[in-house]
C-alpha cells in the first residue's frame, strides 16, 4: 500500500491518522489489526513480549497525573482505565519489555540500511526536523541524522532513537507522565 501526498502538505500529527490506517489495512486484508501485527512484526521479529493494551501481570505500573498531586499507579488488571480504548490501539496500544523494543529498533536499523522507504522525509516540521512515515528525521547541524519515534497511552511512554552513522538504537522507557516529555527531549538532543 502506498500513500501519496500533494508536494505542500503540512504534518498534523494525528493519533486518529494511525487508527484509520489500522481501519483501512483491516478492510484490505481481510483480517484484525493485531492479527496483522502478529503476522507482520512480533512473529518475524521474535517480539515475544509484545502484546495489546496495558501490560498485565508483573510488568511495571502505569501512572495517570493527577493535576498538582503526584502521579496515582494504575493497576494492570485489564480494566478499561488501565489503557486507551481498543480502537486506539493502531496509534499507540501495542506494549513490550525493553529488550524486544530494542530488538524492533535493531530491524529497523538494518531496514534502514536496506534503503526502506520508512525513513525518507516527506514533510518538513521545521528547525532540522522532518517525517518519514512514522519516524521523525533529525538532523543536527554537523548532517548527522538520526531517526525517532515516541509514543504514549498518557501512562506508559516509550522512546525509540536509531542512529545509522554510529548503528546504534536506544530504546527507553517510563511511567511517570509528568517528566517524561522533558527527559524525552533531553535524550533526543544528547544522543
Amino acid at each position: 500500500m502506498r500513500f501519496i501526498l500533494a508536494q505542500s502538505a503540512k504534518l498534523r500529527y494525528s493519533n486518529w491518522g494511525y487508527v484509520i490506517i489500522g481501519y483501512l489495512l483491516e478492510n484490505w486484508s481481510g483480517k484484525a489489526w493485531e492479527t496483522l501485527m502478529q503476522d507482520w512484526l512480533f512473529q518475524p521479529m521474535g517480539l515475544r513480549s509484545a502484546g495489546y493494551g496495558a501490560p498485565l501481570g508483573n510488568a511495571p505500573l502505569g501512572h495517570r497525573s493527577r493535576w498538582i498531586r503526584s502521579p496515582k499507579p494504575i493497576n494492570n488488571d485489564g480494566a478499561a482505565i488501565s489503557d486507551n480504548p481498543d480502537i486506539m490501539r493502531p496509534a499507540g496500544g501495542i506494549h513490550m519489555n525493553i529488550p524486544d523494543l530494542a530488538r524492533y529498533g535493531q530491524n529497523m536499523l538494518k531496514r534502514h540500511a536496506e534503503g526502506s522507504e520508512l525513513f525518507v522525509p516527506y514533510i518538513s516540521l521545521g528547525s532540522d526536523l522532518d517525517y518519514g512515515y512514522g519516524w521523525v528525521v533529525d538532523e543536527t547541524a554537523d548532517n548527522h541524522i538520526k531517526y525517532w519515534h515516541n509514543g504514549s497511552n498518557t501512562m506508559w511512554h516509550a522512546l525509540l532513537i536509531i542512529d545509522p552513522k554510529h548503528e546504534l538504537v536506544l530504546a527507553y522507557a517510563g511511567n511517570d507522565p509528568r517528566q517524561m516529555g522533558q527527559r524525552e527531549r533531553t535524550i533526543c538532543t544528547s544522543f
